[in-house]
């Protein structure tokens, strides 16, 4: 099992890698592709789908929309088409200024802008349709309009994409941050469900500013912004049940249907670099997939429901219904006519879904983040002498598992000296006392260098890194200083052994150097018994 997952892995690996070149290449033609518009730099905007007629042209096999353009218009025309017409023609009293034609999608057209020529006013405008039969009806939504007030005109239609894709931006990048916090500090909480759900809210942004026409007051780089506009369709989806995988629905449908997403989004970009079929054509497939997935997860996330009462589970279901009842109104909006801003459509229902989302998830971690503090705290205490503040010897010897390597490392082993004496005369009160003494010793010197350790009833311990001996000795001459204090004010004098050992050569390990230092020690604890001074240390 071990071995497959390897080479499934080894394989989803290569086909991202495959995908990802597929993508650069794309982007690279579709960036030296002729630009099908003219940029809109920034009155009247007249409204051509109810003024213009309607006749068929034998000779050329062609439907032909006529308008004549009024002689009191003086400024500059701007023509601005939305359509999926792959060939036709724009004329001036019988002249052919602009032509059109391209049966694959290579060149994104499915939004046109056309700057009329001078002196126009007055002539008949003739959008020419080829390909056509006459009983068919092309879906178009034209208009006519001086530059500046068709800009506006597209400003004020595509606001909602503006706004969708700042939030979607705004929330991506939180979520990002906060699993970046969550990272950084160890929290015990599910990363990726953040990262997935900021990748979907990321790629959502993308396509609903792309596939408007918001975009053609910036540039004319139409089948650039088409080719971004249908692969970040063709994955949006991928983000979503994988986060939903994280968090509710597991089960290896889904992870079929997001490889199933990414082939159609690979095929999608092979089919553009070499053409066989308009890129269109693969949308129908990738609807249907769309609401598979949405039934799947609905049937399946009903199951659970049922036997989990939890409120984000219902949070969650309620967001996956409302997204699918507005998926699908968009989708009939867009094979009714798809000339309508269906994306509006869908836009509402994904702002809705994530409201819920953005709910249920910082719900979500504000549970997990306090069930994790309350871990941290029981193991802070688990690992946590409680008398005298230091860690204890648990925690030691975890630290001796986890740190094995010893290279610049010094261990301090000490002792404090005539305890048992001390319990037997004045009790175990005042041997206590003792104890936090040379405890809050051992702390105002190496608390801020190293770890103190309390390993036994009078046994500590300090591991300093990075330090050389002088330093350590220092150190220890500090430490019998500090007792000196200590002890004027105790009637009971507070007396340690001490014992170290360093880092020497690439062989030693962690047990070694306690060891040595603990040799050391019980060495120096027998000569301190003829000795008066407060802390005495040896190396070995």
């Amino acid at each position: 099992m071990k071995e497959a997952d390897k080479v499934f892995k080894g394989c989803k690996g290569i086909f991202l890698g495959i995908l990802i070149v597929l993508g650069i290449l794309a982007l690279r033609k579709s960036y030296s592709a002729q630009p099908p518009v003219d940029r809109l730099i920034s009155g009247t905007v007249i409204e051509l789908n109810d003024k213009w007629e309607r006749n068929w042209n034998e000779e050329e096999q062609s439907i032909e929309y006529c308008y004549v353009i009024p002689e009191t218009w003086k400024e500059s025309a701007s023509f601005v088409m939305k359509s999926y017409l792959r060939e036709f023609e724009l004329l001036l009293n019988g002249e052919r200024f602009y032509s059109f034609s391209d049966h694959y999608g290579v060149k994104g057209g499915s939004r046109f802008v056309v700057t009329l020529p001078e002196g126009c006013f007055g002539k008949q405008f003739v959008l020419r349709v080829k390909g056509q039969s006459d009983s068919q009806n092309p879906v178009i939504l034209a208009y006519l309009g001086g530059a500046k007030e068709m800009a506006a005109k597209l400003w004020q239609d595509n606001m909602y994409a503006l706004l969708f894709g700042v939030c979607s931006f705004l929330a991506g990048t939180g979520l990002c941050l906060m699993a970046a916090y969550l990272k950084r500090h160890n929290l015990g909480v599910r990363r990726k469900c953040l990262v997935d759900l900021s990748g979907f809210m990321f790629v959502t942004g993308i396509w609903v500013v792309t596939d408007s026409g918001l975009l053609l007051c910036l540039t004319n780089q139409v089948a650039l912004i088409n080719i971004i506009s249908f692969v970040s369709f063709f994955i949006m989806p991928v983000f979503l049940l994988r986060f939903i995988s994280d968090i509710w629905v597991k089960t290896p449908v889904l992870n079929g249907i997001c490889q199933i997403f990414l082939i159609i989004a690979g095929i999608y970009l092979l089919n553009y670099l070499v053409p066989v079929v308009p890129g269109y054509v693969l949308l129908l497939p990738d609807h249907i997939l769309c609401f598979t997935a949405i039934g799947v997860v609905l049937k399946k996330g009903w199951k659970q429901m049922r036997y989990q009462e939890k409120e984000e589970i219902r949070k969650l279901f309620a967001g996956l219904a409302i997204l699918c009842l507005f998926a699908m109104i968009s989708f009939v909006i867009f094979y009714i006519n798809p000339t309508y801003n269906y994306p509006i459509v869908y836009s509402i229902g994904i702002f809705l879904f994530y409201l819920v989302l953005l709910d249920m998830t910082f719900s979500t971690l504000y549970k997990q983040m306090k069930k994790t503090a309350s871990l941290d705290i029981y193991k802070r205490m688990a690992y946590t002498d409680s008398m005298v503040g230091m860690e204890n010897r648990a925690a030691f010897t975890e630290t001796q598992k986890k740190n094995p390597l010893t290279r610049g490392r010094s261990y301090i082993l000490m002792d404090i000296n005539n305890l048992k004496m001390v319990n037997d005369r004045y009790g175990h009160f005042e041997g206590d006392r003792l104890i936090q003494a040379a405890a809050n010793c051992i702390l105002d010197v190496f608390g801020e260098t190293g770890r103190c350790y309390r390993i036994g009833g009078d046994e500590f311990v300090v591991i300093l890194e990075n330090d050389t001996e002088e330093v350590v000795k220092k150190a220890l001459k500090h430490l019998q200083e500090r007792i000196q204090e200590e002890n004027e004010q105790k009637e009971i004098a507070l007396s340690i052994a001490a014992g170290y050992a360093t880092w020497q050569k690439p062989s030693d390990t962690a047990q070694e150097l306690f060891q040595r230092a603990d040799t050391a020690m019980y060495a120096r604890k027998q000569q301190m018994k003829q000795q008066k001074t407060a802390v005495q240390w040896q190396k070995l």
